[in-house]
């Protein structure tokens, strides 16, 4: 009589696949409700948070299937690798951001102007009982936004104040930011406002940005706020979406796209 031999197959690399799978579903899923969709943010971090231990589980699982299949002559090599590949790309993207927590500043709320700060008026009322507070922090994180972004200054032009309120406004839109309020410079010496929402490219998370042209006919300042609607942590994120805004308006002035006044860029810290 002949016997048929079985090959036992690893159950740690079947769990590490199907694992593996659900946490990658999963982040799709959650990923596209709140990029997309309503999903509140703090709850879309719980379950980012959760999603990221599971994959944690499914990468150990995996690589004790591939142990069990290589040293005890297991089947279940192609599950191991699934589950590995899968744990691997979902952990990857936080993996990379890890250095920024360490070495960037602990802050959420940036200003090119730290003792008045553009005010969030409209942007207040959009705010949910669970998040960031719209009064700016004060003198700690000024001390620690001078120490670590000193290159984050109001910008002064030789511009009318209502040309330099349209070269703010033609920045916004090329940036692809969402304005909400829309209040130009008056002549009684009145400075603009504009206060818009800007989403991060990848997780869709919301920060707020308010912007304050201050001026006359020929001189004209530029003040931009940029802060996160949660989270304590802002991985810099802030402080790039300020250089970028004041790098569009420099060139749009370069290329003469709003025709006023002769005007020559400064920067200064006023």
């Amino acid at each position: 009589m002949a016997y048929l031999a079985v090959t036992p197959y690893s159950r740690l690399s079947m769990w590490g696949c199907r694992i593996g799978l659900l946490a990658l579903q999963l982040l799709i899923l959650t990923w596209l409700l709140h990029r997309f969709a309503s999903l509140y943010t703090p709850a879309a971090v719980n379950l980012f948070i959760g999603i990221l231990i599971a994959a944690s589980g499914a990468l150990l699982l995996s690589v004790l299937g591939l142990y069990h299949v290589w040293n005890k002559g297991m089947s279940g090599a192609g599950a191991a690798l699934t589950g590995l590949c899968i744990s691997v790309l979902i952990l990857a993207l936080p993996a990379t951001q890890i250095w920024k927590y360490f070495e960037l500043p602990n802050i959420n709320d940036v200003s090119t102007d730290t003792s008045a700060p553009p005010p969030f008026d409209k942007l207040a009322l959009a705010r949910d009982p669970g998040a960031n507070t719209v009064l700016y922090p004060g003198t700690d994180f000024a001390s620690i936004q001078l120490r670590d972004y000193p290159d984050i200054r109001p910008m002064t032009v030789r511009f009318s104040v209502q040309g330099t309120f349209e070269v703010v406004q033609k920045a916004v839109n090329d940036l692809g930011w969402s304005v909400v309020r829309r209040v130009p410079p008056d002549n009684a010496g009145n400075a603009g406002y504009l206060e818009a929402v800007d989403k991060t490219f990848l997780l869709g998370f919301v920060d707020d940005i308010s912007i304050r042209v201050s001026g006359n006919r020929s001189r004209s300042r530029i003040d931009i706020r940029s802060a996160s609607r949660f989270g304590t942590h802002d991985f810099g994120r802030n402080a790039i979406r300020i250089r970028q805004f004041l790098s569009a308006v420099n060139e749009i002035l370069e290329k003469g796209e709003i025709r006023s006044q002769t005007r020559k860029r400064t920067s200064s810290r006023l």
